[in-house]
């Protein structure tokens, strides 16, 4: 017997797997900012943008 939801009527198995899915796809996303955050070139003070007035 499937349990199935009280909305939409899907079973509650696809609801519950979709927390670990988007665990993963967190892990996924934290891993690609973090590669291009060390590829960068490191910032110094007369290079950061936005910033005025920065001696």
């Amino acid at each position: 017997m499937i349990q199935r939801s009280a909305a939409l009527g899907i079973p509650m198995g696809y609801v519950y797997s979709v927390i670990p899915l988007s665990g993963c796809l967190m892990i996924l996303n934290l891993f690609d900012v973090t590669m291009k955050a060390l590829k960068q070139p490191e910032q110094t003070d007369s290079t950061k943008k936005g910033i005025e007035g920065v001696e």
